[in-house]
This record gives C-alpha cells, sequence and structure tokens, in this order.
C-alpha cells in the first residue's frame, strides 16, 4: 500500500520510558482489535474513521488515530504517548493482513 507520509525512523524502545515488551504488548493488543469480531472493537475503529478527516488508511496519520484510540480505550488514558503510537502504527502497517482488515473496516464505516 502506497504511504502519503514518509516513515520517520522510530526511537529504540528506551525513548519509550518503559520495558521494551510494552510496545510489543501493544501490538498485539492492537492486532487483536484488528482482527477480532468484537463488536465493542470494530465500532471503535468506525468511530474514528467516521470522525477522521483522512478518506482511507493510506496515510500513517489516519492508521495513528485508530492505534491512539485503541490505547486510549484498553488502558483508560486521554494521551497515549505519541512516539508509542507512532511504534505500534508503524508495526500495523507493516503487516498486510491488517493493513487490509483495517482498511476494509475504515472504508465500511465512511460509506455509511
Amino acid at each position: 500500500m502506497n504511504r502519503e507520509r514518509e516513515h520517520e525512523p522510530l526511537p529504540p524502545d528506551e525513548e519509550f520510558g518503559g520495558d521494551p515488551s510494552d510496545a510489543r504488548l501493544l501490538e498485539r493488543i492492537l492486532q487483536e482489535t484488528i482482527s477480532a469480531e468484537h463488536a465493542e472493537a470494530l465500532e471503535l475503529i468506525r468511530g474514528v474513521a467516521r470522525q477522521s478527516r483522512y478518506a482511507d488508511t493510506t496515510d500513517i496519520a489516519a492508521v495513528e488515530e485508530v492505534v491512539a484510540a485503541i490505547i486510549a480505550r484498553r488502558f483508560k488514558t486521554r494521551q497515549p504517548l505519541p512516539q508509542l503510537v507512532r511504534r505500534v502504527a508503524h508495526s500495523l502497517v507493516e503487516q498486510p493482513e491488517a493493513t487490509i482488515r483495517l482498511e476494509r473496516i475504515w472504508q465500511e464505516a465512511r460509506s455509511r
């Protein structure tokens, strides 16, 4: 998938202020959310898509919006660390199946 914005280099895990496994945990949570058929998780993604200024997920910023919403809900935080959001979003777009599924959910929501 073509990305409109260049991927910025990601900082090492130490810069997240936590254990390197934190990013891996969030990546797993995101994968579970994207691949699951849970109505609540899907509705969260659809809500982000409907409110977003992005028409699709080809811009990494759209993916970051989804990741931030998932982290905020899962960990009950208002402002997830931007570096962590970016790391998880970049990880997601490197996985074709997840990217396709996210785009499908996004377009489905925006067409309603």
